[in-house]
């Protein structure tokens, strides 16, 4: 995956140098010291975590629920994040379309409104935002709004139950099958931009609104994890960790697995060392996004935008940190537009 960085200018003169930098992208996210991306595979038989009620959780008007999800079975009714466990409970639900025990045709539901079949694909990683905004409701997948249809009058209610991640209501045949990775809960109504700018990166915490953040980072991808049963929470209300329910903790199943890859997190420096032809610059890769870097650089062109298809750009080194690049071949009394850039795999 490819990530650029902020674009930059400079003007090259034989005299002078104009310098600005004109900040795109201003969310980073935090250091490189957390580049473990692992994710919980769901055995879709009785694999759960459960998340205790707390009063931060009984939202009825205005949230957003998220989460990375990689369904390898289409099980009717499966819970992907679910506040509604007893008969009574009512509470927010994000779910598979489809009748339990039955099969799903890929939609999905949010507080019983339903989108298109085929929404999500089996075996693809997909990020799914469920919005209520102060009783509507939006749906975005990828950052893609979708639509959801369907007439329910349906009102989330303040209620005692948990949180289940994994499974809907408190059924055996409404079980997630496959992996789910980075649930958020938030208290607000997120935008579009918000989810654009946020969904394939860490958040640094804390954020406001942001009541549950659970990344699903411990244990070792697919290894002996049988003492890892707690789903940690690192938003701002304690006490809400999850208990990991019937998982195997050993394995590629029902375990602590792989995740997706985030994109690389990184920032330009300021153009230095300028002369009529040429400039220093560089960049901090400050987190590899999951998976290893195979290159980063600089790139620079005479247009807004540059991209590594130029070929005026640097290789330098791979992983994460510091690095600088040197500009060469530039032309006097032209400006340049140039951002560092990292491509992962």
């Amino acid at each position: 995956m490819l990530k650029l960085a902020s674009l930059m200018t400079l003007k090259v003169t034989p005299y002078r140098v104009l310098l600005s930098c004109i900040v795109l992208l201003s969310f980073i996210t935090e250091s490189s010291a957390q580049s473990v991306r692992n994710s919980l595979d769901f055995d879709g038989t009785n694999d759960r975590v459960v998340i205790p009620d707390n009063n931060a959780l009984d939202m009825t008007t205005t949230y957003t629920l998220e989460a990375w999800v990689y369904p390898t079975r289409f099980n009717g009714g499966a819970g992907i994040i679910s506040k509604w466990v007893s008969n009574d409970g009512r509470g927010y639900l994000l779910r598979l379309q489809g009748n339990a025990g039955g099969s799903s045709d890929g939609g999905v539901v949010f507080d019983e409104r339903v989108t298109a079949s085929g929404t999500l694909t089996l075996n693809t990683w997909s990020h799914i935002a469920a919005v209520n905004d102060n009783g509507t409701r939006r749906l975005y997948i990828n950052g893609t709004q979708v639509t959801l249809s369907g007439s329910s009058t349906f009102t989330p209610q303040v209620n005692t139950d948990p949180i289940h991640i994994g499974q809907d209501f408190n059924a055996s045949n409404r079980m997630f099958q496959g992996k789910i990775d980075e649930v958020r809960i938030w208290n607000v109504a997120r935008s579009q931009a918000d989810i654009q700018a946020s969904y394939q990166r860490l958040l640094t915490v804390p954020q406001t609104g942001l009541v549950g953040y659970y990344r699903f980072n411990q244990g070792t991808a697919s290894g002996t994890n049988t003492g890892q049963t707690t789903l940690t929470n690192i938003g701002s209300t304690s006490g809400i960790n999850g208990t990991l329910d019937n998982f195997a903790l050993t394995g590629s199943n029902s375990n602590w697995v792989e995740g997706p890859a985030f994109m690389a997190d990184l920032t330009s420096t300021t153009a230095s060392s300028i002369t009529a032809t040429g400039a220093t610059a560089g960049g901090t890769v400050n987190d590899d996004g999951g998976s290893v870097l195979t290159a980063r650089g600089v790139v620079w062109g005479t247009t807004a935008n540059p991209t590594v298809s130029l070929s005026t750009k640097t290789t330098d080194g791979t992983g994460t940190g510091a690095f600088t690049s040197t500009m060469t071949g530039l032309s006097p009394n032209t400006t340049y537009y140039y951002r560092a850039y990292a491509t992962n795999s």
